[in-house]
């Protein structure tokens, strides 16, 4: 396999030239360029992508740092980042926390200070210790921010509002039912927190009381299945579940059908950031949701992650996506 020393010695000029020459830089002459580029084509050199990537402070590589990587509602924003990327010639790179917000620290730290990237995409919570602060505020890289309090950030945002939606579901299943019970995962999280908030809001203004019905489920289909068994098993029956996801709704719903329970006439069920797929199982009805865009917001992130790479000296952008509560028989009577 020829190296650069094999083309310079085949060009008649020295490394350094060639190196030059590869990288796009100043200082190489037509008559040496022409040289170079007949010694490379004669002996089909090919340079090192990461050596020259390090040479001219460019990978074509974006990270996408999330605290998961495996919840079935984040598959579409995924799906919208790499079509993007991909076709704007960038290698998305995904990255997962596991939830562990001083791990994201950790690993955010890493990609920017060691430039293994041109730019990130960072989603959902931060730490907010001080050593974790000071990762996130010194950083000079491109960022696009998603559903994270980014305020000492300097990186483009994007928003939704969960909290809007969790009213919107509450204020629908309130209407003929009283025992409305919401089902929680990751209680610490600022998306969990805002449903909390919207859910509470509608509880007052319906019921006129303060008490909210609030259940730690887990996130899987699984998680939501066990939850519903473990409240049945005790002899508790909300009237209706507000479930964290889809997947967990699907779960509660089995648990119910398992046990003889007719949704929505005994329980109401709903989902939450569902993109309208509906279970395979024939015996649940179709679920009720609130739909986010999550694969236009991940086309959104990508494209300004991008759009500031190309351009660091644009003024930072704010985007915001509103959620849609869509009415299925799962909830209605």
């Amino acid at each position: 396999m020829a190296t650069i020393k094999d083309v310079a010695a085949r060009a008649g000029v020295s490394v350094t030239l060639v190196s030059r020459y590869i990288n796009q830089k100043k200082g190489v002459g037509e008559d040496s360029a022409r040289r170079i580029q007949s010694a490379i084509d004669d002996l089909h050199y090919k340079p090192n992508a990461l050596a020259r990537s390090l040479v001219q402070g460019e990978t074509h590589t974006i990270a996408v740092l999330m605290d998961h990587l495996c919840s079935p509602r984040l598959f579409p924003f995924i799906q919208g980042v790499e079509e993007v990327a991909f076709s704007a010639g960038y290698t998305p790179i995904f990255l997962s926390a596991s939830g562990n917000a001083a791990r994201k620290s950790r690993i955010f730290a890493e990609y920017s200070s060691r430039g293994l990237v041109d730019g990130m995409i960072l989603y959902g919570d931060l730490d907010a210790t001080p050593e974790s602060r000071e990762n996130y505020v010194n950083n000079t890289m491109p960022l696009a921010c998603v559903d994270c309090a980014a305020e000492h950030l300097a990186g483009d945002t994007i928003r939704f509002d969960s909290s809007q939606g969790a009213y919107q579901l509450a204020r629908h299943l309130l209407r003929d039912r009283r025992w409305v019970c919401l089902f929680i995962a990751e209680p610490d999280s600022a998306d969990t927190r805002s449903r909390i908030s919207g859910y509470g809001r509608a509880v007052k203004e319906i019921s006129d009381e303060d008490h909210m019905h609030i259940v730690n489920s887990g996130w899987t289909e699984e998680e939501g299945y066990q939850t519903m068994m473990r409240l049945l098993n005790k002899g508790i029956c909300p009237e209706a579940v507000m479930a964290t996801n889809d997947a967990c709704a699907y779960g509660v719903m089995k648990a119910l059908t398992e046990r003889g329970k007719r949704i929505p006439e005994d329980v109401a069920v709903t989902g939450f950031g569902g993109d309208g797929v509906q279970s395979v199982d024939t015996r649940l009805p179709a679920l009720t949701t609130v739909q986010q865009p999550m694969k236009d917001i991940g086309k959104e992130a990508a494209k300004m992650l991008i759009l500031r790479i190309a351009q660091p000296g644009l003024p930072l952008e704010n985007r915001f996506f509103s959620s849609q509560l869509v009415l299925r028989r799962s909830s209605h009577l």
